[in-house]
């Protein structure tokens, strides 16, 4: 099966899934190629802003050489009870239906500043941003990271609800905790 690639817009990156013998691309952030589709899905940058805090973020994509990435850059800042920010994605309702039954869990390539963050897959059932999410920390080279479903987990402080891949809505990626400026880069996301 032919590689599907994904064109990034102004106001972010779109994502589409390919199936592959054992993988389900969900983006590898790459700006154009032959096999390229667009679908209206965009990764989008959010903050404690939302809830009267400081803290920014921001988005873009970048490239080394041939390849592009998604770069989540900004600050966690004093003026929210607990600073948070991050990126997430939210797939169209047409395509919420994603080959998830199926898949074992997601992998993504990051590098960034070896600061926690979560991998968070949005479920409609969650209605209090307690999230199914797997913290990861990844140092300044690229590496691999590949998260089994079942290492996801929610937090205590929210309502606990079962796992459904039938009701994932989308991906993110969070920070949260003091004040302290970040950066993460991301690519080639994929379910296995």
């Amino acid at each position: 099966m032919k590689n599907i690639r994904f064109y990034c817009v102004m106001a972010g990156c779109c994502v589409l899934a390919a199936t592959f013998a054992h993988a389900t691309v969900l983006s590898d952030f790459q700006l154009s190629g032959p096999d390229s589709k667009a679908q209206s899905a965009q990764w989008q940058a959010y903050s404690d802003k939302i809830a009267r805090g400081n803290s920014e973020a921001h988005v873009q994509i970048e490239q080394e050489g041939s390849n592009s990435f998604l770069q989540l850059r900004g600050i966690l800042a004093a003026g929210s009870f607990y600073p948070y920010a991050g990126v997430r994605v939210l797939w169209p309702q047409s395509q919420q239906s994603l080959a998830l039954a199926r898949a074992k869990g997601v992998k993504f390539r990051a590098k960034g500043d070896g600061k926690v963050y979560r991998v968070q897959l949005l479920l409609t059932s969650v209605r209090d941003y307690n999230e199914y999410s797997f913290e990861f920390s990844p140092g300044a080279d690229w590496q691999q990271f590949e998260v089994r479903f079942d290492q996801l987990k929610q937090a205590s402080w929210g309502k606990q609800v079962s796992w459904d891949p039938e009701k994932v809505r989308g991906v993110g990626f969070h920070l949260d905790g003091g004040v302290m400026p970040f950066q993460l880069a991301l690519d080639d996301l994929e379910l296995f």
